[in-house]
């Protein structure tokens, strides 16, 4: 573990990170410790376990997930690090049960319990629409904060230089993990935007709670993405809640740029059943 400075393509700006195990992390107090007893967590069979790539709608998710499982349009009432940025101490004595353990971990960082006893909700969203807001939110986050533009930006996105690494390796080590483990959902964001209702329902199944149409109805109207932002609009969620729109990405990307994203997200996803949707 090692605290690195990575230079973007101009060799001007720099960004600091915990590099860990090939991962870079932010740099949250005290992870380092975090990170060295995050895989012996203990996980309870109550647990939710809700995971995405950075900027692909893991706030958002979050909240239909507490509206489904504690079967009320309550927003959820926290706001912390994800779990590598939290003590074991915190997990035990501030979370109460059923939790919800929110992480951007690559599957090969979680906790070594976390798929014998819990459920698993994946999010995922096209990459160059995550890679164009998580640009945005480096430029204000204080623990992974870059100042450059986005052209210089793009390349470390692409070379997996940004808090928690390559996108494709995150997304695939999950897929992988989920063939042969039916407590792995994928969600799409892209679908949370279409038909927010529909993949409320999918949660419930998944979770085996059994919810009414009526109630997954409100949990979609409560849960928009306008309304969870207006809602939160009190407290830090509002760095975390940008636009909430498919296909920004034409708003950044120049067609050079956009033809080299696709040739190098087309080798990755060579192989994989994933369809992914750059717009609706």
């Amino acid at each position: 573990m090692s605290l690195q400075d990575l230079e973007d393509a101009s060799g001007c700006t720099r960004t600091q990170l915990i590099e860990w195990e090939g991962v870079y992390f932010p740099c949250y107090p005290d992870i380092g410790k975090n990170l060295n007893i995050l895989q012996q967590i203990p996980v309870r069979d109550s647990d939710t376990f809700q995971c995405g790539f950075p900027k692909s709608g893991c706030h958002w998710i979050l909240e239909v997930m507490h509206m489904v499982l504690q079967g009320k349009t309550e927003y959820y009432p926290l706001s912390h690090f994800p779990l590598a940025g939290l003590s074991h101490e915190y997990l035990e004595t501030q979370l109460t049960t059923p939790r919800i353990l929110a992480a951007h971990l690559h599957h090969r960082h979680a906790p070594k319990d976390l798929l014998n006893n819990a459920k698993v909700i994946y999010i995922i969203r096209n990459p160059k629409d995550v890679a164009v807001s998580l640009y945005n939110f480096c430029k204000t986050y204080q623990y992974a904060k870059f100042n450059g533009e986005w052209s210089d930006f793009l390349p470390m996105f692409l070379s997996g230089k940004v808090i928690y690494g390559n996108w494709w390796e995150h997304v695939l080590g999950w897929r992988e993990a989920a063939k042969s483990n039916p407590n792995i959902l994928f969600v799409a964001y892209e679908d949370m935007i279409q038909n927010l209702e529909v993949e409320a329902g999918r949660m419930a199944e998944h979770l085996c709670l059994p919810r009414s149409s009526q109630f997954l109805k409100e949990v979609a109207d409560k849960c928009n993405f306008k309304s969870v932002k207006d809602a939160k609009s009190h407290t830090r969620y509002t760095l975390f809640m940008r636009k909430g729109v498919v296909g920004d990405w034409k708003n950044y990307f120049t067609v050079a740029q956009s033809e080299m994203f696709d040739k190098v997200h087309e080798e990755y996803m060579k192989n994989s059943d994933i369809q992914v949707k750059f717009e609706i």
